[in-house]
């Protein structure tokens, strides 16, 4: 339950969002807008829930509006305790 930074950098972006799920288990809505900061980069805080089976693999779902359309990437990643 430590808060991390999430980093996007996409210059052709209006809004970002990013949806953190884990394969086969319902962690509850794990959705977050990220700010653009001055630098053009977009950021937030996110904040995981402990699942209670022990696991930390993840994966984040992240969208970004641009102008030609909706654009989604999706990661893998373990959380290191």
């Amino acid at each position: 339950m430590k808060p991390f930074g999430l980093q996007v950098e996409d210059k052709e972006a209006s809004e970002v969002h990013a949806t953190f799920l884990m394969q086969g288990m319902e962690m509850g809505l794990n959705r977050y807008r990220l700010l653009k900061t001055k630098l053009g980069i977009w950021h937030a805080d996110v904040t995981l829930p402990v699942c209670v089976q022990g696991r930390s693999d993840w994966h984040v779902l992240v969208e970004s509006q641009t102008p030609e359309g909706l654009k989604k990437y999706q990661y893998q990643f373990q959380l290191v305790h």
